[in-house]
C-alpha cells in the first residue's frame, strides 16, 4: 500500500524517490512549498503531479516525469497550473504542459548565454491558457435533437402528431442558425446562447424564424427534463424559461384582403391551360373552398363523392382533417362543391385514371425519375401552391390570402362567420356553443353541418363564377411568358445566363446519353426480347 508524507520538497528527496522506484516501493510526496505539487513514486518511475479542484470535482493533472522535470520548473507549473484553474480556464490539457516545459528550458538556455540570440534556437510557441477538452457524458445537442426527433416520429406514428408537424418542428431546431450547437453539451447549453440565435435571426430580419426558435426550443427543453431523459440530458430545469419570442410587428398592417375580382383571375387562369394540368386543377381547389394548402395538395381521390340530396353537387371528404363531434367518434371534414368546381374534379379524376391508373392522391407529383434513383411517388408538394399563385399576372395573391378573401367576401355578402367558419375548418367557439346550447340544431352539427356550409357555398358560387368569367387574361403565348418571367423574377434568376446554363447543361446531358427521351429510348430498347448467340430469341 502507498505510504503519503507532506514535507518541503529537496533534491535529496528527488533522489531517494528514484531508489524507492527502482526497489519497487509505492507512495507519494506532497510539497508545502507549491500547493498541490506531489511527487509520486511508483515502479514505473517518478512523476510530478498536482492535485487540484474544478466545478466541484477533483483532478490530479500530471506534469511529467522527473527526469524531464526539475523541482524548479515543477514548482512553477504546478503555481500555473492553479492560476488556469482559477482565472476561469478549466484544466489545462497535456500539450499546454509541454509548451510551458518548452519554453522554461528555453528561458534557462537564454540565462547562460546571458540573454544573447541566437537564431538557431527561436523562442518556442507557447498558449497562455489552453483547456483540456471535457469528456462529454451526456448528450451533445446533435443527440439531443436527433433523440427528440425519434420521439416525435414515435408520436406521429402513433396518430398523436400529425407528420408535418414533426418535420415543422425538426427543421427549427436543426435549421443553420441552430446547428451552430451541435457539438456543444445540451447541459451546458444556457438561455443566453439560445437568446444570440434568436436576435441575430431578428437582426437579419427573420423575425417569424426567431419566434419558431423560442417556441420549439422550449418544447424540446421539456421534453429533455423528463425524468426518463434528465440524466441522459442533464439539463436544468427551467433551463430556457427566460427567453421571449420577440414580436412579429403590426401584423394587420402586413395582411391583405383582395376582392372577388383578384380571385376571379386566379380561376380563369387556371382553366386557361397555361399552367401545368395537375397544378392548374389543385389551384381551382383552392381557390373555391379556401382550404388551408397542405390540406389541398394531399387530397385522396376517394375523397370526392356526389352529393346525392344537390343535383350537380359534389362533397369532399377531407379524410386526414378530423372534427370532434359529441361522444367518442370524429368526423371528417366535409367541404360541399358547388357545380363548376365539382364538374372540374369530375374531369380531373377522369383524366387522372387514363394518364396515371392507381394513384391515390388527387394531385400527384409528377417529377420524373433521374439516372438511377427511382421516380418520386406522393403528393404535390405544398409549396408549389405557394410558388405559383403569386405568378399569376394581375392576381398577386397567396393561398392564405384566398383564406382571407373568402370570409371577407362572404361576410359582407351577408352570411355570419361562425357558419363560414364550418366550411374554412375553423372549430371556434361559435360551433361549440351552437351545438352545446341549441338543440335543435345539434343533429345538424353532428351530420357534418352540410345545412349551414350548403347555403355559403351557394352565395360563393354566384359571387366567384361571374368573376372568373369576366376576368381578362393576356393571349395564352403571351400569358406563359409572362407567368414564367414572374417566376424566374421570384427566383431571382437572370433570363440570359439561365439560357446560357440550360444550353450548357442540356449539351453536356446529351453528350453522356443521360436526356430524358435518350433514356425512355434505351428503357425501351432493354425491354425487348433478349437475343441468343446465334440471332434466335431466348426462349
Amino acid at each position: 500500500m502507498a505510504t503519503s508524507e507532506r514535507i518541503e520538497i529537496r533534491q535529496t528527496t528527488i533522489d531517494k524517490a528514484r531508489r524507492d522506484a527502482a526497489a519497487g516501493i509505492r507512495r507519494q510526496v506532497a510539497d508545502i512549498e507549491a500547493r498541490g505539487l506531489v511527487l509520486r513514486v511508483q515502479p514505473s518511475g517518478c512523476v510530478w503531479q498536482v492535485r487540484v479542484q474544478h466545478e466541484r470535482r477533483a483532478y490530479r493533472v500530471t506534469i511529467g516525469p522527473v527526469a524531464l522535470w526539475s523541482l524548479a520548473h515543477a514548482r512553477e507549473a504546478a503555481r500555473n497550473v492553479n492560476w488556469h484553474i482559477t482565472r476561469g480556464h478549466g484544466v489545462p490539457e497535456p500539450y499546454w504542459m509541454k509548451s510551458f516545459l518548452d519554453q522554461a528550458l528555453w528561458l534557462d538556455r537564454q540565462a547562460d548565454r546571458k540573454g544573447k540570440h541566437v537564431p538557431e534556437d527561436p523562442e518556442p510557441h507557447r498558449k497562455v491558457y489552453q483547456p483540456r477538452p471535457e469528456r462529454v457524458t451526456t448528450w451533445t445537442y446533435k443527440t439531443a435533437r436527433d433523440e427528440w426527433g425519434a420521439y416525435l416520429k414515435a408520436e406521429a406514428a402513433a396518430g398523436n402528431l400529425s407528420p408535418e408537424t414533426v418535420k415543422n418542428y425538426l427543421g427549427i431546431v436543426g435549421s443553420p442558425a441552430m446547428r451552430a450547437l451541435d457539438p456543444i453539451r445540451v447541459a451546458s447549453i444556457t438561455d443566453v446562447d439560445v437568446d444570440k440565435i434568436v436576435q441575430a435571426l431578428v437582426k437579419a430580419g427573420k423575425r417569424s424564424s426567431a419566434r419558431d426558435v423560442a417556441r420549439v426550443s422550449k418544447r424540446m427543453w421539456k421534453w429533455l427534463y423528463r425524468p426518463a431523459n434528465r440524466p441522459l440530458s442533464g439539463v436544468a430545469r427551467g433551463a430556457l424559461a427566460d427567453i421571449e419570442a420577440p414580436d412579429l410587428g403590426n401584423v394587420k398592417k402586413r395582411q391583405r384582403y383582395p376582392d372577388i375580382g383578384r380571385l376571379g383571375l386566379v380561376v380563369a387562369t387556371a382553366r386557361s391551360g397555361a399552367l401545368d394540368r395537375v397544378i392548374s386543377a389543385a389551384v381551382e381547389l383552392l381557390a373555391w373552398t379556401a382550404q388551408r394548402r397542405l390540406t389541398v395538395v394531399r387530397a385522396h381521390v376517394d375523397e370526392f363523392e356526389p352529393w346525392e340530396a344537390r343535383s350537380g353537387w359534389g362533397l369532399w371528404r377531407v379524410g386526414h382533417r378530423k372534427s370532434h363531434k359529441p361522444g367518442d367518434g370524429t368526423v371528417a371534414h366535409t367541404v360541399p362543391l358547388p357545380p363548376p368546381i365539382w364538374g372540374r374534379m369530375k374531369e380531373h379524376t377522369e383524366w387522372l385514371a387514363v394518364t396515371m391508373p392507381g394513384t391515390e392522391w388527387l394531385f400527384p407529383a409528377r417529377r420524373e425519375a433521374k439516372l438511377g434513383v427511382p421516380a418520386a411517388s406522393g403528393h404535390l408538394g405544398a409549396d408549389t401552391l405557394t410558388h405559383v399563385l403569386p405568378t399569376i399576372p394581375g392576381a398577386g395573391m397567396t393561398p392564405h390570402d384566398v383564406r382571407r378573401c373568402f370570409p371577407t367576401t362572404l361576410a359582407t355578402a351577408g352570411h355570419h362567420l361562425t357558419f363560414v367558419g364550418y366550411v374554412m375548418d375553423h372549430l371556434s367557439l361559435g360551433s361549440v356553443t351552437t351545438r352545446d346550447e341549441n338543440g335543435s340544431t345539434r343533429r345538424y352539427t353532428e351530420a357534418e353541418m352540410l345545412s349551414f356550409k350548403a347555403p355559403v357555398m351557394e352565395t360563393w358560387e354566384t359571387l366567384l363564377e361571374p368573376a372568373a368569367r369576366a376576368a381578362v387574361l393576356l393571349p395564352l403565348p403571351e400569358l406563359k411568358a409572362e407567368i414564367a418571367r414572374l417566376r424566374d423574377e421570384r427566383r431571382g434568376i437572370d433570363p440570359a445566363k439561365e439560357k446560357v446554363r440550360l444550353k450548357a447543361v442540356n449539351a453536356s446531358a446529351y453528350a453522356a446519353g443521360r436526356t430524358f427521351h435518350q433514356r425512355k429510348r434505351s428503357t425501351a430498347d432493354s425491354r425487348r426480347d433478349p437475343v441468343g448467340e446465334a440471332g434466335e430469341p431466348i426462349k
